[in-house]
């Protein structure tokens, strides 16, 4: 920190302990249970939620059989009609709270999983909860990795939008994921159930993009308010029929039926708010939040989310 922001940090201080009964506890190391470190040679910083997440791993006794991913690849929850034991009930409800707020706060890798078993909590099986016990496995494999923010990148707001059409089974809804990154590091990241039908791959794509394309306003002007000059924020997405969509203002007869709401994006990328660019599916990261990946893919879309060993470096 250099000498003129240290001195208006003092004076900061000052003026907060004169107007409100506080004190200073000197640099922020815990918040919320999460734990924030510094490397001030690599001006990196990471967060992560270590004593929590051992806590839930004693809580429910994962000590072996570490796995590499959150669920296996392929796999899919079916709705359970049976009569439910109260006490079994509230114990999956309890370990699905305990791996949400670790996946809120630290864990995006976890997202798609947590929501997946999340919308089993009315009615769980002993499929659901075994399916919650490997999440906890795949944290005792990974229990080391970190969020990392790299203060050498000058790089402004990224973000990554992909949709998983049609994948919900019982009621055909696609699935929106998106991240968004600042210093090689994830602030905001979604993994959920999209609000209505989307009648083709375009049309999920399409509103999974105007959902982050709102997301990355609102983060440009919360910077902007507070000071920070913030370039025009960059939106990768795969499709290019949702692309083109997005960047033609003229509304066509496929289109029409679509919530009015999600064409918001068109009309920051005519006021050039924010830039959208394509990705290959591929290579899109963002595909970690709308699916079950393999252990290779999932390997490989790790670090861009962010999340990796504090010695780790991002490619």
């Amino acid at each position: 920190m250099g000498k003129k922001n240290s001195k208006l940090l003092h004076e900061l201080k000052n003026k907060f302990t004169q107007k409100w009964e506080c004190r200073d506890l000197g640099p922020m190391k815990e918040f919320l249970g999460m734990r924030i470190t510094r490397d001030q040679n690599e001006r990196r910083l990471y967060i992560d939620q270590m004593d929590y997440l051992n806590k839930i791993l004693g809580r429910f006794h994962i000590d072996t059989k570490a796995e590499t991913t959150p669920l296996p690849k392929g796999f899919a929850f079916q709705p359970y009609t049976g009569p439910v034991n109260p006490q079994f009930r509230q114990k999956y409800q309890q370990l699905v709270g305990s791996l949400m707020y670790l996946m809120i706060g630290s864990r995006p890798d976890i997202a798609y999983a947590v929501v997946k078993l999340s919308q089993q909590t009315a009615s769980p099986s002993a499929e659901h909860y075994k399916a919650g016990l490997h999440v906890c496995r795949y944290l005792l494999g990974t229990k080391d990795y970190r969020l990392v923010y790299n203060g050498k990148s000058n790089n402004a707001i990224i973000a990554f939008s992909d949709s998983d059409w049609g994948q919900d089974r019982e009621n055909r809804r696609s699935i929106t994921g998106n991240f968004c990154l600042i210093a090689h590091g994830p602030i905001s990241w979604l993994s959920r159930r999209q609000k209505t039908v989307a009648l083709s791959s375009t049309e999920a794509e399409y509103m999974a993009l105007s959902d982050c394309s709102r997301q990355l306003i609102w983060i440009k002007q919360l910077l902007e308010e507070i000071g920070f000059k913030v370039p025009t924020p960059l939106l990768y997405g795969d499709n290019q029929g949702s692309i083109f969509w997005s960047e033609n203002p003229v509304q066509e007869k496929r289109s029409k039926h679509i919530d009015i709401r999600y064409h918001y994006i068109r009309e920051v990328i005519e006021d050039k708010r924010i830039e959208l660019q394509f990705i290959d599916g591929s290579k899109n990261p963002a595909d970690i939040l709308t699916k079950n990946l393999d252990r290779i893919l999932f390997e490989r879309f790790r670090p861009q989310l962010g999340i990796m060993f504090p010695k780790q470096t991002r490619n």
